[in-house]
């Protein structure tokens, strides 16, 4: 029998007596219409698939699912409500719809977005959306895709909760043929990724959703609505074992108690997170009435035109902190380290250099010549340094690095040679912009300096310090704290309409670790070894706009991930000097790496935190 399609509806036409007003929406699953009965408007979901399509994804069967649970749940001002069902045209084998309320309004990520909500609005608006998923919890129903384009705002400014066709009920029948149930990644509680991680390769195991994967997913709605003008961006999923940076430290406009309670909510152990969703809304309606100006001022900007985002770094504890504001007694502490420092590593490079030049090259290895290379209009032209020669003459295959039987082999990629820190500490005129390069590298990132062979056995007996001003890329476990270049500092740290980056200490884009190497929902984990390294900004945040490529150098010799960042290539082509490091809940603390991680090799997630600091720690 060839029945009409749900596409082909228009305005005026009848679906078992609702008048056809306008399609909100359709894909390959669903179809949507704004329809009208008794003066009263509704919307009207269709599924685009029979039970007789042979569909995969069981699209009638999730229909039915979403009517079973709406039925349980039964009215909830906060919770969308059911007002009829049936098959169209024809009552036995047509399309099955269900007519739902209309909400006329945003998203929950779009009512951010326009209506720059205070910090009071946004608690007072989850203290409902917690309780309507109480409700749903003791009707024995769990949403299972709770996100912020799942969430309704009325334009009365009250929540309510749509879409349960990845929904769940007590003693439903099973439509999940895979280890997880349907959902979105980012919202996925840590221990769903971790039980998925373990479980990928088992085509018999299926993961017990809980309450407590609902009250993690609307903790991370709040988070990101927190941190984020434009939250329905955040694509990216939170690594399960690493602790995103603080709600405060990424917007300060965000109060500390609300940036802890939301912290608590996306805790990476449910041990620490709030048991049930009623828990959780008693946690934030005690900060409904909280006093003080910060509560009252909108948590974003209307004129903010960027996002921010995060994404990761190691659990034991929550970030709680506000980013240190400059102080002139610390801003004059900071310019005498400066000083004194920049003073001792150009001794200990002068007596280095002096000793070097007493014994000279090994008499075996002639120095070549180096060749003349042309450079930029304007600027002089540069030597081209030679490929460091060999210790080994004949090369030997590198075997990869050990990691645990039960995981499958990761590839080790090859790293280039890594760049020195900028080692100059110059400062800008008054009146006078950053420096900023559209070459493809700035001179604030010095190539390293290729050392010979006798050189080699200098750098393996000398002290920490000095290796580190020769560049001794195998001298060090991790590296000494330092001072970041001045013209990093200015950049970073001038307003974008003078010409810098308009960022702050603290802020911390998230990105991936290795461009090259990004994020997969299947294999997460990478090894990484030391070297040189091109990580890649996700998600803007202040001055560091989305696709940006920071550049630096890992160092793993401890069994942890340590990096830092010298330059940033922005998407308009710009180089720009830097000073940013690798870390997840905060600056300065390497990554611990992952079951499988030894000295040089650290088996880590593909996803962390990039923090601007003004002081390498």
């Amino acid at each position: 029998m060839n029945l009409p399609h749900p596409t082909t509806l228009k305005r005026g036409d009848q679906v078992d007596g609702w008048t056809v007003l306008k399609p909100l929406g359709a894909g390959t699953y669903g179809a949507v219409f704004l329809v009208e009965k008794g003066g009263r408007r509704f919307a009207l979901k269709f599924a685009m698939h029979r039970a007789s399509s042979g569909d995969p994804a069981q699209t009638a069967a999730r229909a039915l699912r979403e009517l079973m649970c709406l039925l349980r749940v039964g009215p909830h001002p906060h919770v969308v409500a059911i007002h009829g069902h049936g098959h169209w045209p024809d009552p036995r084998s047509g399309w099955f719809y269900i007519v739902l309320d209309y909400v006329d309004g945003y998203t929950l990520a779009g009512w951010v977005g326009r209506t720059h909500p205070t910090a009071r609005e946004v608690v007072r608006l989850f203290v409902k959306l917690y309780d309507a998923l109480a409700h749903l919890h003791m009707c024995g129903v769990y949403h299972r895709d709770l996100k912020v384009t799942n969430i309704m705002v009325g334009k009365d400014g009250e929540p309510v909760i749509l879409d349960f066709s990845t929904g769940d009920y007590t003693f439903s029948d099973e439509l999940t043929d895979s280890p997880l149930p349907p959902g979105t990644a980012r919202y996925r509680s840590p221990e769903a990724t971790r039980f998925f991680r373990d479980n990928k390769q088992n085509a018999d195991a299926r993961y017990e959703f809980k309450e407590g994967d609902d009250v993690y997913a609307l903790g991370v709605c709040l988070y990101d609505v927190l941190t984020s003008p434009f939250p329905e961006q955040r694509h990216q999923p939170l690594v399960a074992s690493l602790m995103p940076p603080a709600a405060c430290d990424v917007n300060p406009r965000v109060p500390v108690p609300l940036s802890n309670a939301a912290m608590t909510l996306i805790a990476r152990s449910p041990e620490q997170r709030p048991p049930t969703a009623e828990a959780a809304r008693r946690i934030l309606e005690g900060l409904a009435q909280e006093p003080g100006d910060a509560w009252k001022m909108p948590l974003h900007r209307p004129e903010e035109a960027v996002q921010a985002e995060p994404q990761a770094a190691s659990v034991v504890r929550l970030p709680l902190r506000r980013p240190v504001e400059d102080t002139p007694a610390r801003t004059a502490r900071s310019r005498r380290w400066r000083v004194s420092g920049g003073l001792l590593v150009a001794a200990l490079v002068a007596a280095v250099w002096a000793a070097l030049a007493q014994h000279g090259p090994p008499p075996s290895q002639a120095t070549p010549e180096r060749p003349v290379v042309s450079a930029a209009p304007g600027r002089p032209p540069r030597a081209e340094i030679p490929e460091a020669p060999s210790a080994n003459p004949s090369p030997q295959p590198v075997p990869p690095p050990v990691v645990s039987p039960q995981k499958e082999p990761l590839t080790v990629k090859p790293e280039p040679a890594p760049p020195n820190p900028p080692a100059a500490v110059t400062r800008k005129k008054p009146g006078q912009p950053p420096a900023a390069s559209k070459s493809p590298s700035s001179p604030v990132m010095k190539p390293q300096l290729e050392l010979s062979a006798a050189l080699l056995k200098q750098c393996a007996t000398a002290t920490a310090a000095v290796a580190m001003a020769l560049g001794c890329t195998g001298a060090q476990l991790r590296p000494e704290p330092a001072d970041c270049a001045q013209e990093a500092l200015d950049m970073m740290f001038t307003p974008r309409r003078d010409g810098g980056l308009g960022i702050f200490q603290g802020t911390a884009p998230s990105i991936s670790i290795d461009r090259h190497r990004r994020w997969r929902e299947s294999d997460p984990l990478i090894i990484f070894t030391d070297g040189y390294i091109e990580s890649y900004v996700e998600t803007a945040r202040g001055g560091m706009p989305e696709g940006t490529i920071l550049k630096g150098r890992l160092w793993t010799g401890t069994g942890a991930l340590v990096g830092r960042y010298y330059e940033a290539q922005l998407p308009d082509g710009r180089n720009v000097p830097v000073c940013m490091v690798l870390g997840g809940n905060r600056a300065g603390v390497p990554l611990a790496g992952e079951e499988g991680s030894k000295p040089g090799a650290v088996v880590f997630f593909s996803s962390a935190y990039a923090f601007v600091v003004d002081r390498y720690p």
